[in-house]
């Protein structure tokens, strides 16, 4: 259950973005845990919803979870469907080849390996993936491997500890982002702009050249799936400069591992990425360390908070409301999460319902508590 709500929280925003219906359905009776090989899961998972997300420009993606047991033997059963331009027959032919790519996934770019990979993996699980698709209707794949039940008493008990700056006595570091889409390098800015990383971003390669030898930062984020210059010629030309020579140098790629093997890169991520993979990656190419807040115990299943009244909300001060609106009509969700943490302690049933809708990146509801009927009756 905590795997399927990392991944609804990780791709309700690629999915707002383009206007989709993302959910995510679990049966009755689903095991709350299962004992398997859970990296290679979430690997297979990611790549599937990726996919789904990337080639679907309207309608909706929906993940399905389920569980049976015959014979003693328990199997779990995933299902990604979108309501993409779907696969001819011939797509379907050649769909888990290594490098095979459909006509939609050469407009869109990538390596054409998530696929192979993903059936790999669940083929070394005891499982495998099929799918069935028809050109224009959508696509559903269906993952299915061989699983044990769980049992709470063996989970490690685990705590979050988030990032809430720089450890004081460091230096300043300089960060480049690199990638041609814009909601990527948003996201990216304002993360790493709250943590007291200097920034600036490039949407192609040749600037990114040009920004490297002034401005010599100390690491560079390049998007793999640049259109005007490839990420591979990006990076070996950079390392050409003597500006970037010493300049750490982490890739973000749609799907597979060919950018690991390239010897002018430090490191990678595969998108689409937490906050938390980022920090880490930088933090372990720059040598950093990290102030973190108080920790904070991961709930398998968050309860939705008790919805203020007109009374709580009228106690938000007026400017502190206006400002609060302004962050949402800009989607600034740093701004907003900054504003939700300045309202005091006898205020937590209001900072609870704004919290629970800003973290599920539901912009929607945020705009209705702070439409309140007060304002009405004021």
């Amino acid at each position: 259950h905590v795997l399927l709500n990392d991944l609804l929280v990780m791709f309700r925003l690629p999915a707002r973005n383009k206007g989709l219906r993302w959910e995510i359905v679990m049966a009755d009776g689903l095991p709350r845990y299962v004992s398997t090989d859970d990296g290679k899961l979430r690997q297979i998972l990611i790549n599937l919803l990726g996919n789904a997300v990337k080639f679907t420009e309207q309608g909706a993606v929906v993940l399905r979870a389920r569980a049976s047991s015959e014979m003693n033997t328990w199997r779990l059963a995933m299902e990604v469907e979108d309501t993409g331009p779907g696969l001819s027959a011939s797509e379907l032919a050649r769909l888990f080849q290594s490098f095979a790519q459909t006509r939609i996934g050469i407009q869109k770019g990538g390596t054409g390996l998530g696929l192979a990979l993903s059936r790999q993996y669940a083929r070394a699980m005891g499982g495998d993936i099929v799918v069935s698709s028809q050109s224009g209707t959508g696509s559903v794949f269906q993952l299915t491997l061989p699983v044990e039940i769980g049992d709470s008493s063996a989970m490690v008990a685990i705590t979050h500890r988030r990032v809430i700056g720089l450890r004081s006595g460091q230096e300043t570091q300089r960060i480049l982002i690199v990638g041609d889409r814009t909601d990527h390098r948003l996201f990216l800015r304002r993360l790493l702009e709250s943590v007291g990383f200097a920034v600036r971003e490039e949407i192609d390669g040749t600037a990114a050249l040009n920004t490297c030898s002034d401005w010599r930062p100390h690491l560079i984020i390049i998007n793999f799936s640049l259109l005007v210059m490839n990420g591979h010629e990006v990076t070996r030309l950079i390392r050409t400069q003597s500006s970037g020579q010493d300049c750490r140098i982490v890739v973000l790629v749609e799907e597979g591992q060919d950018a690991v093997t390239m010897s002018d890169v430090d490191g990678y991520l595969r998108n689409p990425i937490t906050d938390e993979e980022l920090l880490v990656v930088i933090g372990e190419q720059l040598g950093l360390s990290y102030e973190y807040s108080v920790d904070e115990p991961v709930v398998l299943q968050p309860s939705v908070p008790d919805l203020p009244n007109a009374a709580m909300m009228a106690r938000i001060p007026p400017e502190v409301r206006a400002e609060m609106r302004e962050a949402i009509a800009r989607v600034h969700e740093l701004e907003m999460r900054r504003l939700i943490e300045r309202l005091p302690a006898d205020q937590i049933t209001v900072a609870n319902a704004l919290r629970h809708s800003h973290d599920c990146f539901d912009w929607d509801a945020l705009e209705a508590l702070l439409k309140h009927p007060v304002d009405q009756e004021q």
